[in-house]
């Protein structure tokens, strides 16, 4: 059940693992614990955790795909999908909330420095799908347009930034 409480023993802290869950519930993750662990393993976490997703999904989700337009229906016909799908909007939101919640431009680019170096290890173990999810939150217009934030962010993460962003959407251009 993904809504299980885990048990917590004096003295105990819960993983990353634990207080995300299958189906990431990010209002639950206090900004300490979060923003403390270092970015490669926050990102062999996430690998983790979608790689989970992924491996749940069920050929026959794909088939007969009459639900696309209605979540009420995927969630019987395709629960996995749903479950992914539901967990790529919520972390795309969470990415672009972590960053505006902040009124100084300075922590805003502090966010979005961590969530550039975050998105650039997915990418550097492989994981184009989670990598695009925090892209795609780096990308939002409430984000995109914090000129003064985006502005202190070091030079070299707006280089790496650029570089991982060009692989999606370059290859998204050549598609049409």
């Amino acid at each position: 059940n993904n809504n299980k409480k885990v048990k917590k023993h004096k003295g105990a802290r819960k993983t990353l693992l634990q207080m995300m869950g299958p189906l990431v519930s990010f209002d639950q993750i206090t900004p300490i614990s979060f923003w403390k662990f270092p970015v490669s393993e926050l990102a062999q976490h996430l690998t983790y955790i979608h790689g989970s997703m992924f491996s749940s999904l069920k050929p026959r989700e794909f088939i007969d795909l009459d639900w696309i337009d209605n979540d009420d229906l995927m969630s019987i016909k395709s629960p996995n999908l749903s479950l992914l799908i539901t967990n790529l909007r919520r972390m795309s939101c969470w990415v672009a909330t972590e960053i505006i919640r902040h009124k100084v431009a300075l922590k805003r680019a502090k966010r979005i420095k961590f969530f550039i170096k975050l998105a650039y290890e997915l990418h550097s173990i492989y994981n184009f799908h989670t990598m695009t999810i925090i892209l795609i939150g780096l990308r939002s217009d409430a984000v995109h347009r914090l000129g003064k934030a985006w502005e202190v962010v070091p030079t070299k993460h707006i280089n790496n930034f650029e570089k991982i962003s060009d692989l999606i959407y370059m290859s998204n251009q050549e598609k049409k």
